[in-house]
């Protein structure tokens, strides 16, 4: 089966039929586990849009996008932490991933992030528990392309030395990082001459 729309909160895909609700009853599932999370009896499986990550993900309101392989593609906001990040394990296909005012996912969240090599698209607006520490968690994810770190104001020059080795990227966006300078963006301008650099 393929699923090419979006799954959400209930409602329509963008083709006009009926999605699953995103959230799960406690009676579909026998109960959530001590973490809130998923049915005791599951651990984190493969990408298949049944998987035990996928109803994490459903849990904490994100919306979930597949592949025509039914392989997790991205994903969007929700109510998301650093417990839930943990889940990311096993998405390897995962392209896009919208972290956008997700204000309780910190740097060390973001060490969830590493195995995710195919990663292309992160958003992390108004993650303002991000510091240079975490930024130092991203410069494994050498197949990105977009990065938006806008109003991460606890990242200063130290941290965008992580990201000189992300040669792939093309777009940077770093409005109202108010501690970062112009020298700090003149070094990585150098290391990726190639990137637009939004500040």
């Amino acid at each position: 089966m393929s699923v090419t729309g979006v799954v959400c909160c209930g409602g329509k895909d963008n083709t006009g039929n009926a999605v699953d609700t995103g959230r799960v009853s406690e009676s579909e599932t026998g109960g959530l586990t001590e973490d809130g999370f998923g049915p005791p009896s599951q651990e984190v499986g493969d990408e298949a849009t049944g998987s035990p990550a996928v109803w994490v993900f459903k849990n904490l309101r994100a919306t979930i996008e597949y592949s025509e392989q039914d392989k997790v593609s991205s994903i969007f906001g929700g109510d998301l932490t650093d417990a839930g990040l943990v889940h990311l394990k096993g998405l390897t296909n995962l392209h896009s991933l919208d972290l956008f005012k997700c204000d309780n996912i910190s740097d060390a969240g973001l060490i969830h992030l590493k195995g995710l090599t195919n990663l292309q698209f992160l958003e992390l607006i108004f993650c303002e528990n991000i510091s240079d520490a975490g930024l130092g968690h991203l410069k494994v994810l050498t197949n990105l392309k977009k990065l938006s770190l806008e109003v991460c104001k606890n990242i200063t020059d130290a941290g965008l030395v992580h990201l000189q080795e992300l040669t792939n990227l093309q777009e940077l966006n770093l409005l109202g990082c108010e501690n970062i300078t112009d020298s700090g963006v003149a070094e990585l301008r150098k290391a990726l001459p190639n990137c637009e650099i939004s500040r």
